[in-house]
């Protein structure tokens, strides 16, 4: 008898994307790190878990990478 694990996270999810001025993220832990296709810090925010809104107003348009404390990441495109 095996017994599944149903306790499994929900993905990390940015909306909307392609986004002008702001992004939520859904489904986040702890602190919101965004990243360069390069690999540079261009953004940090702490934030609570479950939801975060973010300004990327001042992001020059391009490919980012969000990461969360826990390590999950996602990405979005910035117009």
């Amino acid at each position: 008898v095996s017994v599944e694990n149903n306790n499994k996270k929900e993905a990390l999810a940015i909306y909307p994307n392609h986004a002008t001025s702001h992004i939520t993220v859904t489904n986040m832990s702890g602190s919101i790190n965004i990243y360069t296709v390069s690999g540079k810090l261009v953004f940090s925010q702490n934030a609570t878990n479950g939801n975060s809104i973010c300004n990327i107003q001042k992001l020059s348009a391009g490919i980012y990478f969000v990461k969360d404390s826990a390590g999950n990441t996602a990405k979005f495109i910035k117009q």
